[in-house]
């Protein structure tokens, strides 16, 4: 394609830290009410269309899949005035890293290219760019500028004294898990918001006792986040296995025993709403042990979020005392939702349960009822599985 390689190497250099940090719109038009002037700047953050000056760029967007960058790829729409249509299809996942050497490598040759040219773009450029590299090569500043772009902000637009006390809260409970808990704000909106990691930081315990509960999840073996079912291996004593737990559904009172937790822990709760998810958190004693904050009322909600806080807890370093439960899409969520899916509804009894019959919507609520989870994520397991196709799931 014929397009301005310094048009897109400005661009790239402009919006480095909301291409490699900021998560995808789907999670920001999920969370809220978003105005149309924060849209219309993720987009321009985000699509390589904003690239503009009169190019006919691709239909590509960029956005942060927790240690990976999501590339995706769409047909441009028909436009009887453009001669060139881009009709690939592609979702790519690349490796945060390799993404950020991608990048420095092009912005680095189109330097080079224009470096001969006396002008105020040219110089101007050659000046961000220098100016980016020393902000990339100062961790504190680093930090600050993926959190602010983990909100929806460009660099310097947050509040400075929340952004403080941001840093602060990461101190505690580690950077990665921090960078996880905050949410999508939206430039231009709030700046009072209070974000999970600083609260979580602050506030370790803010749920009523009977919200929260204390133990050790007892696995002898670590489990692979790469391998989803590593869920399964914890409940057949397999040679590595680290739990030996009955074919079938797992019952309330065996999970909490292997949580070291009164069985009605996990019944329904008065919650007071002040969690905005639910939470794992490491003591600093080097012991092991684990606390659990959850803020879902149902049974079965319980019992996944549960789940999906020892997943992590299984997978993450032992310096990880914070261990977010969001629904931001990263990989981290996706092994949280899988572990959880096939450690209380393993694909194999499922498939026996249903057996041949057909299914419609009255065998999913007997198969929740009999898993004791969500009819969802019944479907969901079905559809990952390639069990049914989404399509009749729907």
């Amino acid at each position: 394609m014929r397009v301005s390689a310094f048009d897109l190497a400005a661009w790239l250099v402009s919006n480095w830290w909301r291409l490699r940090w900021e998560t995808s719109l789907a999670e920001a038009r999920d969370r809220m009410s978003i105005s149309g002037a924060a849209l219309l700047s993720w987009e321009m953050s985000h699509m390589i269309g904003a690239a503009g000056n009169g190019h006919l760029w691709p239909d590509i967007e960029f956005s942060n899949s927790g240690d990976r960058v999501r590339i995706r790829a769409r047909p441009t729409k028909p436009i009887f005035a453009n001669s060139i249509r881009f009709l690939n299809v592609a979702e790519v996942y690349v490796p945060g890293p390799i993404f950020e050497a991608a990048i420095r490598d092009f912005v680095a040759a189109a330097v080079a290219r224009v470096a001969a040219l006396d002008c105020a773009r040219t110089r101007d450029l050659t000046t961000a760019w220098r100016e980016l590299g020393s902000e990339i090569g100062e961790p504190l500043v680093n930090i600050e500028r993926a959190m602010e772009a983990r909100m929806g902000y460009d660099p310097e637009e947050a509040d400075p004294e929340m952004l403080a006390e941001l840093l602060d809260a990461a101190e505690i409970v580690g950077w990665r898990a921090s960078r996880h808990s905050l949410r999508f704000q939206g430039a231009g909106r709030s700046n009072n918001t209070v974000c999970f990691g600083k609260k979580a930081a602050i506030a370790p315990h803010p749920c009523p006792s009977r919200s929260r509960g204390t133990g050790k999840p007892r696995c002898r073996n670590p489990v692979d986040q790469a391998v989803c079912p590593g869920a399964k291996a914890l409940r057949w004593p397999w040679p590595h296995a680290g739990w030996s737990l009955a074919d079938g559904p797992l019952d309330t009172n065996v999970l909490a025993n292997l949580y070291g937790l009164p069985a009605h822990w996990i019944q329904p709760q008065a919650l007071d709403g002040s969690m905005p998810m639910p939470a794992g958190f490491r003591p600093d004693s080097g012991s092991g042990g684990l606390s659990a904050l959850l803020n879902k009322r149902h049974p079965a909600s319980r019992r996944f979020a549960l789940a999906r806080i020892v997943g992590d807890y299984l997978v993450t370093g032992h310096h990880e005392r914070l261990l977010p439960v969001t629904d931001a899409p990263t990989d981290r969520q996706r092994f949280q939702r899988a572990f959880a899916q096939a450690f209380l509804c393993p694909i194999d009894h499922l498939r026996d349960y249903l057996g041949t019959r057909p299914l419609d919507d009255d065998l999913m609520e007997d198969a929740a009822k009999h898993f004791d989870v969500s009819s969802q994520l019944i479907r969901f397991a079905l559809v990952n599985n390639e069990v049914s196709d989404p399509e009749a799931m729907a």
